[in-house]
């Protein structure tokens, strides 16, 4: 990162906005698309409306206070989620009410909106648009009727707007995103006035659409914009969004479910957080991270494993994608990382998780440099990889015991406390998405393992017999996040204690 350039929360401070996570904002835009159906719908609709609402809610109370919705104006680096946080607020609400959504192509493949059971996704891409023309339609001409007579009447000025536009205003459910505002031309970020305050533009009613809009930062980050009106600034609420790593693992994890997972970029960005965004430096011409590069990377990660037929035969490939989508620096942290974990951590861990033994002299050797940097990054790496296999073999084996223990087993050998805490984080996050079997829904709507798996796995610890107490109180607040679970030894010690 170049030096004076200001990190995404100090620019959002300096700019006197509020630094928000994508959630936040998506659950924002989905409560006002909500309300903004609502006052349109049938009586039916609306009580599935009101359902939603309070299921979301659930401390809450509805109530439709016919007052405005004021629209978002999203602000922040690019590739940090703002296009994607309007999307995602639709298709979270789509699929509460169960209804189809539809964009782009999907959009224009549909004749006649439903207006039930189609929610329209628009966006109105208003970088390098010149002209309202352009942008909302051209001019044309109607005709009136009389009422009383059946010949055609006055001919009066209307406007052809676009199909997408107007399958949003037949639709119930609809969002119409202004996507990059800021770059539009000072006229056409007047014509964004009305859109935003009062969603109409001339004869086209877009009241019962929620209206989006985006925009970059300019100088800071090294694009080009118009700057912010105080009309605009005055109409809608501003908000700084920056994605977060948290969050991005999650959504990873949830994607990818199957045997090659995110191909280890979740693994490597638990080691290197500092790798996950970079603020871009206008001097600069090449790519840098962002969530949005580490989305692009890791599917052309998955597709490299699969054509090369394993990870460790990838690892040219993945390089080679490090560098065109996140940047050299980023990509040479990341080769070092993926060299070091095929050729070492990856077949020690497949070995204690499948066979319950390891390379001794090997770890003997990492043991004792476990102090130095590749030490440490050597035992972070056997943990991601302990976690891994030790998820594989659970859903393999349909039984989670044997997993449990030879990833204890694992555990015990890792020489870092964050590093097993880090692993156990890991294994039970993932196991929780990939398993409905072992898990349940938990607060937020994520999937938890459930209390009886997460007290066996306390019980496997106590069984051990290189598990100090010390280790032992670790890994279960992190399996627990709470203290509601004991260990097997505390439930007798208790049960003496109460006799």
């Amino acid at each position: 990162m170049a030096k004076n350039i200001p990190t995404p929360t100090e620019l959002a401070t300096s700019l006197g906005l509020r630094n928000v996570d994508t959630d936040r904002v998506i659950n924002m835009i989905a409560n006002d698309t909500l309300l903004l159906m609502h006052r349109q719908a049938s009586p039916e609709m609306k009580k599935k409306i009101e359902k939603v609402w309070q299921e979301w809610h659930p401390n809450g109370t509805w109530e439709d206070d016919n007052e405005q919705v004021t629209s978002i104006l999203l602000v922040g680096p690019p590739g940090h989620g703002k296009t994607t946080s309007f999307k995602e607020a639709s298709k979270k609400v789509a699929r509460a009410l169960g209804m189809q959504f539809l964009e782009n192509a999907d959009l224009d493949a549909v004749d006649k909106i439903d207006p039930e059971k189609h929610f329209v996704f628009v966006s109105q891409e208003a970088a390098g648009v010149v002209s309202a023309l352009e942008w909302l339609g051209l001019p044309t001409k109607q005709r009136l009727k009389d009422a009383d007579r059946e010949e055609d009447q006055s001919v009066v000025m209307g406007r052809l707007y676009s199909a997408r536009l107007i399958k949003a205003q037949n639709a119930l459910g609809a969002c119409v995103l202004l996507d990059d505002f800021l770059n539009a031309q000072p006229g056409i970020q007047n014509v964004g006035l009305p859109l935003s305050e009062e969603h109409r533009y001339n004869d086209l009613n877009l009241t019962h659409c929620y209206i989006g809009l985006t925009g970059n930062l300019g100088a800071q980050d090294g694009t080009t914009t118009n700057g912010i009106s105080s009309a605009l600034r005055n109409r809608t609420r501003m908000l700084f969004i920056q994605d977060q790593l948290s969050k991005f693992e999650l959504r990873a994890q949830e994607r990818y479910r199957d045997q090659i997972g995110d191909a280890l970029v979740t693994s490597f960005l638990g080691r290197h957080d500092e790798c996950f965004t970079e603020w871009p430096d206008p001097a600069k011409k090449g790519p840098y991270a962002t969530p949005r590069s580490w989305d692009k990377f890791t599917v052309l990660s998955r597709r490299a494993v699969r054509e090369n037929g394993s990870l460790k035969a990838a690892v040219a490939d993945l390089v080679l994608h490090a560098q065109s989508t996140l940047g050299p620096v980023v990509a040479q942290k990341y080769e070092g990382y993926v060299n070091a974990y095929v050729k070492s951590a990856d077949p020690i861990a497949q070995d204690i998780i499948n066979k319950g033994e390891w390379n001794k002299a090997v770890m003997e050797k990492k043991t004792a440099e476990a102090l130095s940097g590749d030490g440490q990054a050597f035992f972070y790496q056997l943990g991601s990889a302990l976690a891994d296999y030790a998820t594989k073999k659970v859903l393999k084996d349909g039984d989670h015991k044997p997993a449990m223990r030879r990833l204890v087993q694992g555990l015990m050998l890792i020489q870092d406390q964050s590093s097993m805490n880090a692993a156990l984080d890991n294994f039970k996050r993932v196991l929780a998405i990939k398993s409905e079997t072992l898990s349940h829904v938990a607060d937020g709507n994520r999937r938890e393992l459930k209390p009886a798996i997460k007290q066996d796995f306390c019980d496997i610890l106590v069984a051990h017999d290189e598990c100090t107490e010390e280790i032992r109180g670790s890994l279960i607040r992190v399996l627990s996040n709470s203290a509601q679970f004991e260990t097997a030894q505390t439930r007798r010690q208790r049960r003496v204690g109460g006799k």
